[in-house]
């Protein structure tokens, strides 16, 4: 295909920062790549081009102040992260998940995504100490809304599996970590909360 050929190009020219600024975000091109990426995405048979589009995505996202993602592309994104396409996709998608999530359009239609319960899955089958830093970061990010936080409550290992790597993981977990309880205890305490296993 020849948009995975030129993508696997781009990945492999390791493009600066300043020319996706100067080149793609100063036009009008950034919405319309963005798009081609989010196909890319949706080839389930291609894993390989899948994470050259994840952290091609990334960059564009590092760039770029407040844009605004559809559902559409948050399922893309959290669908990446189900199908543990590879650690570096993994780490590119939870690294936009925090950066978009950030304004509350975005972090509203990133739960809507399914968002929340995957990272929870994520947090249940991670060995490794950085990608769990990243998914309570995201999740310290998505309970800032009450939609966030009452799906984290309707899984059943939702607090659980945060106090558990509060424990286990880092210093910048616990910090992560103590945010999302302290916005359930806030904003969503009563009996789940309270009798929660720790």
């Amino acid at each position: 295909n020849i948009s995975d050929q030129a993508l696997s190009i781009l990945a492999h020219l390791h493009i600066s920062r300043d020319t996706i600024r100067e080149s793609i975000l100063l036009g009008e091109k950034q919405g319309a790549i963005f798009e081609s990426l989010v196909k890319i995405m949706q080839r389930r048979n291609n894993d390989e081009s899948r994470t050259y589009a994840i952290g091609f995505m990334k960059l564009l996202v590092e760039q770029v102040t407040g844009f605004s993602f559809r559902v559409e592309h948050f399922i893309e994104i959290v669908q990446l992260l189900k199908d543990n396409v590879s650690p570096k996709a993994s780490k590119a998608a939870l690294k936009i998940l925090t950066l978009a999530s950030q304004w509350g359009r975005n972090r509203d239609r990133a739960v809507e995504s399914g968002a929340v319960h995957v990272l929870v899955n994520m947090l249940l089958e991670s060995k490794e100490k950085i990608l769990s830093v990243m998914v309570l970061c995201v999740l310290d990010t998505l309970c800032a809304c009450a939609e966030g936080r009452a799906e984290l409550l309707s899984h059943g290992a939702g607090l659980a599996v945060v106090s558990k790597t509060i424990l286990r993981v880092s210093h910048y977990a616990r910090e992560n970590g103590i945010h999302v309880w302290y916005a359930i205890a806030e904003f969503s305490g009563g009996v789940v909360v309270v009798t929660a296993e720790v």
